[in-house]
């Protein structure tokens, strides 16, 4: 089914490609052209930019995300940047220099190589005219040190890869103003796009920067919904999220980051948000629609179907938006297997204590231990055993089983749990009621109220009905025969 935990599983089985197309780690949209390398250190450190009296005066980057994918994926989005600078030469020396415009992130390793930005799609202009561009590397400025058990291969030494750019040449007359103009298209993906817009190679200018304008157009009403994370100072305009700077000289923390809904899931969001508003008693679309919230909630990553490495609570807004959906299908067609496993999944996931304890990220110190008897623990354990007391299609990733029951069996090993053997089975129709029956699944039962009592019990109370019925009957036909037969005596 994904059809909530299908997409999920989605990222989950390409999450071991995950690095080499960065799908939820933020897209760097690599951002102000700078001065060329200063020649005297050039291939000794890092970047540092050569000394010139040309001063940015203005500008203007829009990020533009498409309202629809332009690629078979549907986890990638392509995005396009384009970037107008107003320069001016300060001095009374008109300067011929190389200009340069990162490719790839000065300081985060997972975004060095140039996998985002497709290549072919970089144009640079001058006053209007495209230059030929060429494409240098400086060193990396960071050295790796291994912890938390990651470690790095010999040939990879303890040294990020060089920092790409890509370069053209510009000539600077004396105070006019020469126009300098970048454009590319971006890959991203992932349930949130991830951009950034880098400032801080915009210092290597003369001067403070007068003025700045950053603009992300979305195909959508930008809203605090649609936004994972960005960075201070942004205003809503309609469908654009705005920053806007002046007189300043960038540094790191000047840069611009965003993470945004993917395009092709707040469109699918919407669309089924009016489906259920249209339609309330539409269990499939709710059903639909949590699934769309949990492509939104989770960021896993593992290698195989029963590994249970770590995953992070990318949205817990969207989480909670899931198990209501989920509870809402459930509500309108109780004996549906499938979306009682998801909402046990969700409810298991969304839980800020198990993500704590999986996440080898997080502090492990304040973690309460997981217990059998926590009551979210019990929540799950009975939408797991009501889900394979009905049947689970097989319509969702056979992936999804094994791995909520290794995350399960990984904290509470003494419940040893098991999925039926016969998990798959034929879908039941919406309106018929199947009496669920015993499984191999080993659960806790002290707290659980299993759905076949009550089917036992209504089965017993009709059999009854059915006896009192027909002993009923035929009292009322010996009295009929009584009567007849008396009445007979007394004509003759």
């Amino acid at each position: 089914m994904k059809k909530s935990f299908l997409s999920l599983t989605r990222i989950i089985l390409i999450v071991a490609t995950l690095i080499a197309s960065c799908v939820t780690i933020n897209q760097s949209v690599r951002a102000d052209a700078g001065p060329g390398p200063d020649p005297t250190i050039s291939g000794i450190g890092p970047y540092q930019p050569q000394k010139t009296n040309v001063q940015m005066l203005s500008e203007t980057v829009i990020i533009e995300l498409p309202s629809s994918n332009p690629t078979p994926n549907r986890g990638e989005v392509q995005f396009s940047v384009k970037a107008s600078f107003t320069m001016q030469n300060q001095s009374e020396v008109e300067e011929t220099m190389q200009v340069i415009f990162p490719l790839t992130r000065l300081d985060v390793p997972w975004n060095t190589g140039r996998y985002d930005i497709i290549s072919s799609s970089f144009v640079a202009k001058v006053n209007g005219q495209a230059m030929p561009i060429t494409e240098i590397t400086t060193p990396s400025e960071m050295t790796y040190s291994p912890k938390n058990g990651d470690s790095v291969t010999p040939s990879e030494g303890k040294f990020y890869q060089d920092v790409q750019w890509a370069a053209f040449e510009a000539t600077f007359p004396i105070h006019q103003e020469v126009l300098l103009e970048v454009e590319y298209n971006m890959r991203g993906g992932g349930g949130f796009t991830g951009i950034e817009y880098i400032l801080e190679t915009g210092a290597g200018w003369y001067g403070n920067i007068l003025s700045a304008d950053i603009i992300l157009k979305l195909p959508y009403p930008a809203t605090d919904e649609v936004i994972k994370d960005a960075s201070m100072g942004y205003a809503f305009s309609g469908n654009e999220v705005q920053w806007k700077m002046a007189d300043f000289e960038p540094t790191r923390k000047d840069n611009i980051t965003i993470r945004v809904v993917n395009s092709v899931n707040w469109f699918a969001i919407t669309e089924l948000r009016s489906k259920v508003e249209q339609n309330p008693n539409d269990a499939d679309a709710w059903y639909k629609l949590g699934s769309e919230y949990e492509n939104l909630a989770f960021w896993f990553f593992y290698t195989s179907c029963d590994d249970h490495s770590s995953y992070t609570i990318e949205s817990q807004h969207f989480a909670d938006l899931s198990v209501n959906a989920y509870e809402k299908a459930i509500a309108i067609r109780p004996n549906w297997g499938d979306v009682h496993f998801q909402l046990a999944r969700i409810l298991w996931f969304r839980n800020e204590n198990v993500e704590k304890t999986f996440n080898r990220y997080t502090d492990k110190a304040n973690i309460q231990p997981i217990k059998p008897e926590d009551d979210y623990v019990q929540e799950v354990l009975k939408e797991l055993r009501t889900a394979w007391s009905y049947g689970v299609t097989g319509e969702n990733d056979r992936c999804e089983t094994p791995h909520l029951l290794a995350y399960l069996n990984s904290a509470l090993p003494n419940l040893k749990l098991t999925a039926p053997a016969t998990e798959t089975v034929t879908p039941a129709p919406p309106t018929e009621t199947l009496l669920p029956t015993s499984t191999t699944v080993i659960l806790p039962t002290s707290t659980i109220t299993l759905p076949t009592q009550v089917a036992a019990s209504k089965k017993d109370s009709a059999s009854s009905s059915y006896i009192g019925f027909v002993i009923g009957l035929i009292i009322l036909i010996g009295i009929s025969v009584y009567l007849l037969v008396f009445k007979i005596k007394i004509r003759k």
